[in-house]
């Protein structure tokens, strides 16, 4: 059975990635080789076609059949007037990607969490906070879950508003051990965002000392 896709915005739209399709692969690579983008995760794990294919086979479509849930593209919504030779609506501008995590081992929180990245062309207009408000609700609507997270980087001010803007708690800094590189177990300082709900004893999801 197909995975679901969260429901169209206003704008918006998603679709699965899909390591067959060249568009897909391209504009992964674009994504994660803008200045924005590096800005914020540092240097792109990708930069060929060829590695973002076998990136969405290893990890993303992984992810789904793992979770039941993973990442999407996000894109304008197509112009229904525009169709392909066989009649097919073509697939609207790709923007940017966004969904759910939901890591395993020792030091990872137990319930998912939220993670995005847009073009830097489309930022500032909405896109992200439309798609964010959608993509929650999917998530306690349609997969059950009864909280979500957001994790960034204490200094990040664009996520941290983000996910003010779509109603998500602050919570904090934590000392995030599931984020530390293999050599660097201390982990990565994160700002804590929740979804409305959850409990204030951030140690029963596995987060905290």
């Amino acid at each position: 059975m197909p995975h679901p896709l969260p429901p169209p915005t206003e704008r918006l739209s998603f679709a699965h990635l899909d390591p067959s399709s060249t568009k897909h692969c391209e504009f992964l690579v674009s994504l994660y080789n803008s200045p924005l983008y590096i800005g914020v995760f540092g240097k792109a794990p990708i930069s060929t076609p060829e590695q973002a294919a076998e990136l969405i086979r290893n990890r993303f479509v992984a992810d789904f059949e793992r979770n039941g849930y993973g990442k999407w593209i996000v894109m304008l919504k197509p112009d229904p007037s525009s169709s392909s030779a066989e009649g097919e609506i073509e697939e609207g501008t790709f923007i940017g990607c966004m969904g759910f995590s939901k890591r395993d081992g020792e030091f990872s929180p137990s319930a998912p969490d939220v993670g995005f990245g847009f073009l830097p062309e489309y930022t500032g207009k909405g896109y992200a906070t439309e798609a964010l408000r959608g993509l929650i609700e999917h998530g306690q609507r349609e997969l059950g879950m009864d909280v979500i997270f957001g994790f960034t980087d204490p200094d990040n001010g664009p996520s941290c508003k983000l996910m003010a803007r779509v109603g998500m708690e602050e919570r904090g800094i934590e000392r995030m051990k599931c984020f530390g590189l293999e050599d660097d177990r201390k982990g990565k300082l994160s700002r804590v965002f929740v979804t409305k709900g959850a409990s204030e004893d951030l140690s029963i999801y596995n987060i905290g000392e």
